[in-house]
């Protein structure tokens, strides 16, 4: 038997856990911080390779996507230009095969988590210290409550802020990016109501290339409900924003913008002077790291390395981590080869994840209008996004 702790009861921690519980050889147990789970209401995309990597690991996992009201985007991005003496006019439409699916992340977590056998996840346990037991070949957790708790391999999926990743890699604080963005959620009634039944009758991902911003609808719930992004750069920090996830601001930052970005900037301007309150927040992206493994504990999905979401890889790149983690960890016996499983987990994921970030920083760049070989020329804009993705959607996840 190979005792096994996952930190966090994410998307990434849920979709190894179906993996992981196929394998009876594996005790597993997943401790997250917060006192309940699916506190994320925000949508999130999984795209082709996502959704590909959902049905390797098993049939089940693929169908929790559809159980918790996945929309499917046919196509899979529009991508229109808000800018420039081309405004209104569209760039590019992508279509893969699978289609994108857009879901409300807490209702995914919800259905992900039916399949998980009760006292697998408990929650309220935050984690507060990790060692390796040199004379037993495990790791020791403590955690804030006082508990403890001896394994054979520990995997942080606990995100931008993972407290796993400091002991594996303790110089990888999160970077700040400029600008700041919002979320917002409105019923599909309302959206209808601001940008008219035509543009909500085709239910995709819509981005609008802005000058130094981007602004994106999409809809989720079995299309019941509209979501609502809108964010911007600047050439400096916002302090207020700085070390937190969200901030309440006024809703000036966002309107005054959307001034010059006529037609969808008055919807979008019209959502936002609906919001009770209205809140922002920062981006976070993680630097590179020389290894997500020491020992007998690695870090996968945003706690290995988070990245820009220009690209909207980040969700899918975690299950992927979490198929080969799984595969790996399936062809262990003993203890003792749960390192060397760890060890060919980072020499396979660390490469992949290292590309999607560094072409989801330029895609922040060409999204944003702010790229210097594109801006928000028309038709530089379409040579840069002729091939959106395909590096992504093509990777063999059977190699």
């Amino acid at each position: 038997e190979i005792s096994i702790a996952i930190i966090g009861a994410g998307i990434t921690s849920l979709a190894l856990a179906h993996g992981l519980l196929q394998h009876p050889h594996i005790k597993l147990r997943i401790y997250e911080a917060r006192p309940k789970l699916g506190e994320d209401g925000t949508g999130v995309g999984i795209g082709a390779n996502g959704q590909n990597a959902l049905s390797l690991i098993s049939p089940q996992l693929r169908q929790s996507l559809d159980d918790a009201g996945a929309v499917k985007c046919v196509p899979s991005l529009r991508l229109m230009l808000a800018a420039g003496s081309y405004a209104g006019t569209l760039v590019k439409e992508m279509d893969y095969d699978p289609p994108q699916a857009t879901v409300v992340r807490s209702r995914w977590v919800f259905e992900m988590v039916k399949a998980v056998p009760e006292g697998v996840v408990q929650t309220g346990k935050r984690l507060a210290g990790i060692e390796e037991v040199a004379s037993s070949g495990k790791v020791r957790m403590t955690f804030e409550d006082g508990g403890e708790e001896l394994v054979d391999g520990l995997i942080g999926c606990d995100g931008i802020n993972s407290y796993v990743r400091s002991y594996v890699f303790p110089s990888a604080e999160g970077i700040w990016s400029t600008g700041f963005n919002t979320r917002m959620m409105i019923p599909i009634t309302e959206g209808r109501a601001i940008f008219g039944d035509e543009y909500c009758a085709k239910q995709v991902q819509t981005g609008w290339v802005g000058d130094a911003g981007f602004c994106m609808t999409d809809f989720e719930d079995g299309g019941d409900l509209m979501q609502v992004i809108a964010g911007f750069q600047t050439d400096e920090h916002i302090p207020e924003l700085l070390g937190k996830a969200y901030a309440e601001v006024p809703k000036s930052l966002f309107l005054d913008p959307l001034q010059s970005w006529g037609w969808i900037g008055e919807r979008i301007s019209e959502v936002i002077r609906r919001q009770e309150k209205m809140f922002a927040g920062a981006r976070r992206v993680s630097p590179i790291a020389t290894t997500y493994v020491r020992g007998k504990v690695c870090v996968s999905g945003d706690a290995a390395r988070a990245f820009s979401p220009a690209r909207g890889a980040g969700a899918s790149a975690g299950i992927e981590d979490a198929l080969a983690l799984s595969a790996l960890l399936g062809e262990a016996r003993r203890p003792a080869d749960v390192g060397k499983a760890f060890a060919l987990y980072d020499k396979l994921r660390r490469p992949r994840r290292d590309e999607v970030a560094e072409a989801s920083l330029d895609a922040g760049r060409i999204i944003t209008g702010t790229h210097p070989d594109a801006g928000t020329d028309l038709e530089k804009l379409r040579a840069k996004v002729a091939d959106w993705n395909g590096f992504i959607y093509r990777y063999d996840l059977k190699g």
